[in-house]
């Protein structure tokens, strides 16, 4: 047979997790009844607790000591209000919830112990303390108000030229340059263009502020002196640019002159090879390194002066140096020379000389010779 279940309002229980079918009526009242066992002590601790909480308030006066102006500037001085702990950690606190809870509780489950021998005098006590802890409370937050009402209108008479200008300066932080409020009239008209003759007429009036707020004409002013300190640092700073270019310039210039007259001064480096000349040690390195020059070198190697003879290449050029060529023990030979003494008439071979004396012009000579 299945365990009778307690009615469902006993599951919004506060001070204790009731389970329906666990628990039993008896067991919660058991439960409430040790609850109520030193409710009296620990209500007395918190009463007087709060008693003395009120009369440090009243002996301190801590309104009188907070920064009005800081509160004013943050926007929370109409709600600044001391919140006080009463509590010394978070058990403490759990402790004094755990009171209030019993008394819902017995308001709570009325209808199922009422009958109890105890349930009136555990009534009457939670109402004793919930009675003088909603009084002490009221009282404090009266106190409260009339410090806090007291202190403000003390530092707003000691403090009122400070807040006229504070009010001054709320209110110029909406006012905006003539630029600003013809722009945002435009950007409008452009947005909503059926609009244009109604905001023209006078509905978005173009106030120049600077006519009736010292603050506006003091910001016009120093916008004014700011650009000119601008425009005269821009011109300085363009002028000192021009002057550090010119000096770079003559610097640049005078340091070319004296590398041309120190590179006139220098001696001229001469490759005998190449003919080639210069003053740089640089480019005559360079041209000492180059591929034309090494050519030259190396085809000077393999040239003979005495013989005219240019060898292609160094073992060719080795044994033209050990011939009999070179060594001058090949003697040239003696060509023959045919000459016809008629003619006065030289030829190399005996073909062109054998073709001369068998000519006309050879033998009209002969002919003419023997007669005389």
């Amino acid at each position: 047979m299945p365990r009778p279940t307690l009615p469902d309002h006993f599951n919004r229980v506060r001070s204790m997790s009731v389970l329906l079918t666990k628990h039993t009526a008896e067991e919660v009242w058991q439960h409430i009844e040790t609850g109520f066992a030193n409710f009296d002590e620990k209500a007395e601790v918190y009463i007087n607790k709060l008693q003395t909480i009120i009369a440090d308030f009243k002996e301190k006066r801590p309104y009188d000591r907070i920064n009005w102006r800081h509160n004013y500037h943050t926007g929370s001085a109409a709600k600044h209000r001391i919140l006080t702990c009463m509590w010394n950690g978070y058990q403490e606190e759990d402790d004094y919830d755990r009171l209030w809870d019993y008394c819902s509780d017995l308001r709570l489950l009325r209808d199922e112990f009422k009958d109890k021998e105890d349930y009136e005098r555990f009534v009457q006590i939670g109402a004793n303390f919930q009675d003088a802890i909603r009084r002490l409370t009221k009282e404090y937050e009266r106190i409260e108000k009339y410090e806090w009402e007291m202190s403000s209108a003390m530092w707003k008479k000691e403090d009122a030229d400070w807040i006229r200008q504070q009010e001054f300066i709320k209110e110029h932080r909406f006012h905006k340059s003539v630029e600003e409020q013809t722009k945002n009239r435009d950007s409008y008209i452009k947005q909503y263009p059926e609009e244009r003759e109604m905001l023209l007429n006078g509905r978005w009036d173009i106030v120049d502020y600077t006519l009736t707020c010292s603050l506006c004409r003091e910001a016009v002013e120093e916008k004014k002196r700011i650009d000119e300190l601008c425009a005269a640092q821009e011109a300085d700073r363009i002028r000192k640019n021009e002057e550090w270019k010119e000096r770079k310039e003559a610097e640049l210039r005078a340091e070319m002159e004296e590398k041309q007259r120190s590179y006139a001064s220098l001696p001229f480096l001469v490759c005998d090879v190449c003919e080639y000349r210069t003053k740089s040690n640089s480019a005559y390195e360079q041209h000492n390194e180059s591929k034309e020059h090494k050519n030259k070198v190396r085809d000077q190697s393999l040239y003979c002066e005495k013989c005219d003879h240019r060898s292609r290449y160094r073992a060719e050029h080795v044994f033209h140096l050990g011939s009999k060529k070179h060594l001058g023990t090949d003697e040239p030979k003696q060509k023959p020379v045919f000459y016809c003494q008629t003619c006065d008439y030289t030829a190399k071979n005996k073909g062109n000389y054998d073709y001369h004396m068998g000519s006309n012009k050879h033998l009209k000579k002969a002919s003419a010779t023997a007669t005389t």
